[in-house]
């Protein structure tokens, strides 16, 4: 059955079309906070409460001293694949020895993270350049605090990544981390050992820095010339039939 020129200019429209959205940039997705969380109250104590997505939940607890900081009374995790809560009392050496509270919390609503954390500091702490006299919970963000005996720290941190959120009760100027709280965590992809070894694809082809076309433009040029060419075609074909039905 013979095709109508309409049909033919609508089809290779179609095709050329098809053809440019090959060559032009995708949009970037928009990154989000990814399920499965952690929870700790002592980081490299390992107590440890694991929830990757699929979990029913998790939860740990006990006591441990990491660089002179003491949790426990006692001190755990837990957690679900979307929350985490890493809570307990704490001591620092040289500094107070009657424990403590802290927490850090987050939770993964819709791809939003929604976090809190409370860290109470002894009496004679110094608080953002004002010492406390008595025992104060703080919780405004990234506090800087110089604890009695002189050791720094900075409370109620908060790192997000755009696909993880971590909230940190105590982070001490030397690495040492009270009460961290996951949410959303990267899992690798399993890869077969032939998609390893396979070449990488090649990168586009670009001008010599001279200004010119990259190669997509040329492309997107071509499309659109060989459009034009395909339509006087059909143009002059449709003349020639009308030529010879009056002739």
């Amino acid at each position: 059955m013979a095709v109508s020129v309409g049909k033919r200019i609508s089809l290779l429209t179609g095709i050329l079309l098809g053809g440019l959205a090959l060559v032009l940039p995708a949009s970037p997705a928009q990154a989000q906070i990814q399920p499965g969380a952690q929870a700790t109250p002592l980081v490299g104590s390992g107590i440890i409460a694991d929830c990757p997505p699929g979990s029913a939940g998790d939860v740990d607890s006990g006591t441990a001293t990491v660089n002179g900081v003491t949790v426990g009374f006692p001190a755990g995790g837990r957690c679900t694949p979307v929350s985490a809560d890493a809570e307990g009392s704490y001591t620092v050496v040289g500094s107070f020895d009657s424990p403590l509270p802290f927490t850090a919390q987050c939770h993964n609503a819709g791809g939003t993270a929604q976090t809190s954390s409370a860290v109470t500091v002894p009496a004679g702490t110094v608080v953002n350049g004002v010492t406390v006299a008595a025992p104060t919970v703080v919780t405004a963000p990234n506090a800087q605090v110089v604890y009695p005996g002189g050791r720094t720290a900075t409370l109620n941190v908060v790192q997000n990544t755009g696909t993880v959120v971590t909230v940190n009760a105590i982070v001490f100027s030397d690495g040492t981390i009270v009460g961290q709280a996951i949410c959303g965590r990267s899992y690798p992809l399993a890869v077969s050992v032939a998609e390893e070894s396979a070449a990488p694809l090649p990168s586009p082809v670009s001008s010599d820095g001279d200004g010119g076309p990259s190669t997509s433009l040329l492309l997107i040029g071509g499309a659109f010339a060989l459009a034009v060419l395909a339509q006087l075609a059909i143009g002059r074909k449709v003349w020639r039939r009308k030529g010879d039905a009056t002739g």
